[in-house]
């Protein structure tokens, strides 16, 4: 698993790291390599935005995403994704870093903005309150349709992926066979599907081979 930067002044390589849960980023042009722990489960999905300045990770349980300077591995924001353990299919920033989404084989899409600050009151009353509380929570969320179990024999299971065009549309594949064009509501409270567009077709039939079982598909 790895991840890198694509601007011209900035190469970020972030893999992981020999123990579960570790870190490792490797700054290209300068040579600095930054390593430490992110979080306490192996980590299962990892990207850095386009400039190499911020990177998210999410570990096997899903259940929280820990965004961190590249520099430093300073932990920036923790967001909490849900209380029951996921599947991490993908972590995108939008291009001015003003928004992350994650996605899971919930068939769900999380969105977070990442400009909005806890007010001091809310910093005071969790300061008190079991850590749980203190994570920021989604303020967006996009429910898809079910995907399909299987494509193949070959495959796992596995969410949706998604990437976004500008700082309030993005697009979704899923594999029930369709591309969505979602947008971000002007007041930020939230998404919209505008757009969809079937790129798979399935045929209808389903294959089972012990355990498993798939859908064909032209």
């Amino acid at each position: 698993m790895a991840a890198i930067s694509y601007h011209k002044d900035r190469f970020i390589l972030a893999t992981l790291d020999i123990a579960p849960g570790h870190l490792r980023l490797e700054n290209f042009y300068t040579g600095e390599i930054n390593r430490g722990p992110m979080h306490e489960n192996p980590v299962s999905y990892l990207t850095v935005d386009y400039s190499g300045s911020c990177g998210a990770s999410a570990s096997e349980q899903g259940t929280i995403i820990r965004v961190f300077d590249c520099s430093t591995l300073q932990v920036l924001h923790e967001l909490r994704r849900g209380s029951s353990p996921a599947q991490i299919s993908c972590l995108a920033f939008s291009p001015e870093r003003n928004f992350i989404l994650a996605a899971s084989d919930h068939s769900t899409i999380h969105i977070w903005n990442l400009q909005t600050h806890p007010s001091s009151l809310s910093q005071i009353a969790t300061s008190y309150l079991p850590k749980y509380f203190s994570y920021t929570r989604s303020v967006m969320k996009l429910s898809l349709p079910p995907e399909i179990s299987w494509t193949s024999p070959y495959t796992v299971d596995q969410g949706p992926v998604a990437a976004f065009t500008s700082e309030s549309e993005f697009y979704v594949a899923h594999l029930d066979g369709n591309l969505y064009k979602c947008r971000i509501t002007e007041n930020e409270s939230e998404v919209k599907i505008e757009d969809t567009k079937q790129f798979l077709e399935f045929e209808g039939e389903t294959v089972v081979d012990g355990e498993r079982q798939w859908a064909t598909f032209e």
